[in-house]
């Protein structure tokens, strides 16, 4: 900054910017307007009239710094979304993964139990006497039955229960729960 020609102006790379007599510069600017315009923090330096466009100025250079910069940022802020979007889709690749490994247990497991469940009443049948009467056995038997034989894949097992459905079948009452219980055991 160097002194101007009066000791009221300052030079500034090439511009003049009057420090104490605002009227040198701009005539009709009133004492009470020249101490209300903004000033430049630190220096004596009353903007007045230019404050528009040094306003103006400042919102051209952050619009210029910004497009600079905003490319970068637009990318920036794309990659960090799209690394975001991955990560979830991975995530639940991960789990539709380990529920498909969970279905299809449990189907297999299921299928083996039909399975069982089946072969046991196919053995039954041919051993169920003319006087049989399925009709009569108590509901929670078959039910607690079936629970359990589900489990017996062995064939001996599994003759050992066919012969206990169609007793129970030929002879409603004959076996209890209990017997179905303790069969499971020695399994």
């Amino acid at each position: 900054m160097q002194a101007g020609a009066d000791d009221s102006t300052k030079t500034v790379r090439g511009k003049i910017f009057v420090l104490e007599t605002s009227e040198l510069l701009h005539p009709k600017t009133s004492t009470t307007q020249r101490e209300t315009a903004p000033m430049v923090p630190g220096t004596n330096i009353n903007f007045g009239d230019l404050t528009k466009p040094a306003t103006v100025l400042i919102e051209k250079i952050s619009e210029a710094i910004g497009g600079i910069f905003r490319p970068h940022q637009i990318r920036r802020i794309a990659e960090a979304e799209a690394e975001a979007s991955r990560i979830k889709t991975v995530s639940e690749i991960e789990i539709t993964d380990l529920q498909r490994r969970a279905i299809q247990r449990f189907f297999s497991e299921e299928a083996k139990k039909q399975q069982n469940i089946e072969s046991i009443t196919a053995m039954a049948l041919p051993q169920l006497a003319e006087h049989a009467s399925p009709e009569n056995i108590e509901d929670d038997w078959i039910t607690n039955f079936f629970d359990k034989c589900r489990l017996i894949s062995d064939l001996d097992m599994q003759t050992l229960w066919s012969r206990l459905l169609s007793g129970e079948a030929n002879s409603p009452g004959r076996f209890s729960k209990r017997t179905i219980n303790v069969s499971l055991l020695i399994g």
